[in-house]
């Protein structure tokens, strides 16, 4: 499984509020409170995940498929640490890759890549079939295929392909502005907090 690593740092992207904050705070305090913005990240990029992930069935509906669950399950992969003035978020998947733009995906360890055809074939590996064999399409298509229910009838199981394209999907992640508004929300948690400490002396 291979990881994404996503870093936030605090930058002139940051809205006016941020940085006046962050420049008012020593470094302990700093740390304080990126620890609570990784905290926060965490917690809306794994939320975010799994309600993307309700939307995105679309070739298991089109095979007539159950949906894996992937994406669910990489939803709690989600992992978010402080650092002085940034939060580094790791999250499993080269799926997440798409968010950032398309994607090319080549085949490495096998000459072809294999593409589920077949409700079947969804979320299975093609070495899971015994009785699959290569079929070219007049089309000059290539399948894995195996022999159907009725004498002379097959069924196609996987495209066979070298490489496929996969377009960008930025909604696979949340946005800058839904990070941004969620550091604000800390912000003024954390200034309230301050300011509670201090009438308290």
């Amino acid at each position: 499984m291979a990881f994404l690593s996503i870093q936030l740092e605090a930058t002139a992207r940051l809205t006016p509020y941020l940085v006046e904050l962050l420049q008012s705070l020593d470094l302990s305090n700093q740390n304080e409170f990126f620890s609570d913005v990784a905290d926060a990240f965490e917690t809306i990029t794994s939320l975010h995940i799994t309600q993307a992930s309700r939307t995105r069935h679309k070739t298991a509906y089109k095979l007539g498929a159950t949906p894996t669950g992937y994406l669910e399950r990489l939803a709690g992969t989600v992992e978010a640490s402080p650092a002085p003035g940034r939060v580094r978020m790791t999250v499993q998947g080269d799926i997440f890759k798409r968010a950032f733009g398309e994607v090319e995906v080549t085949a490495q360890q096998a000459e072809m890549l294999t593409i589920p055809w077949h409700a079947e074939a969804h979320g299975r590996r093609a070495r899971e079939f015994d009785n699959l064999f290569v079929y070219q399409s007049k089309q000059g298509r290539s399948f894995l295929a195996r022999p159907g229910a009725s004498k002379g009838k097959l069924e196609f199981m996987y495209l066979l392909k070298k490489s496929v394209t996969l377009p960008q999907d930025r909604g696979l992640l949340p946005g800058d502005d839904a990070y941004l508004a969620e550091a604000e929300r800390i912000a003024a948690a954390y200034v309230d907090a301050q300011l509670v400490k201090l009438s308290g002396q």
